[in-house]
């Protein structure tokens, strides 16, 4: 059984980071500039609605018909657009997050999710291809399968060979053959 997969390539606004880590011990007793504060968060939040400006825009423009080629190249070329091109490859639909799998489920080649607002960004998903839930006929899975079986038992298989020779030996004990001889004559 093979599950449903599909290719999928991605535009990514990052968003800023709320808050900044502070350097440990850093100096405490200087007192805050509380103005600079605020306009490092207002310039944060900002940056981030421009961004899900953008992305919302490009997912008009991909809705609009415009080639994810042609928008993924212009985004690439600037780079003070803050977004990213990403291509994600073929994924099975439920290894994504719930918002990106709502999304792609709906979608058919060449289509484009809207702006997705995820956590730690603003995404845009596009499916490139896809590649249906299929079965396998027995006869292409069998020799994997049976690979995948002795590796995953050959200790057992090993331990059952070995008392199967240590009871042709113990039996012939009065025997002048030797262990060796025996497991060579088992071809083991």
């Amino acid at each position: 059984f093979e599950p449903k997969r599909v290719h999928l390539k991605k535009i990514v606004f990052e968003k800023s980071k709320d808050k900044e880590s502070p350097l440990p011990f850093q100096d405490l007793a200087a007192p805050k500039d509380d103005s600079a504060a605020k306009d490092s968060a207002q310039s944060k939040a900002d940056s981030n609605e421009a961004r899900k400006t953008r992305a919302t825009d490009i997912a008009k423009r991909l809705k609009d018909n415009d080639s994810f080629d042609k928008v993924a190249a212009e985004i690439t070329a600037d780079a003070s657009s803050g977004g990213k091109i990403e291509d994600a490859g073929f994924v099975e639909e439920k290894s994504l997050n719930p918002i990106q799998r709502r999304a792609v489920e709906k979608l058919d080649i060449g289509e484009s999710t809207k702006m997705l607002d995820l956590p730690d960004s603003y995404t845009i998903l596009y499916v490139a291809d896809v590649k249906p839930e299929s079965k396998r006929a027995f006869e292409e899975v069998r020799l994997a399968l049976e690979a995948y079986l002795r590796e995953e038992n050959s200790p057992s298989y090993a331990h059952a060979a070995a008392e199967e020779l240590f009871a042709l030996w113990t039996d012939e004990k009065n025997s002048v053959r030797s262990l060796a001889d025996i497991a060579k004559e088992k071809g083991i």
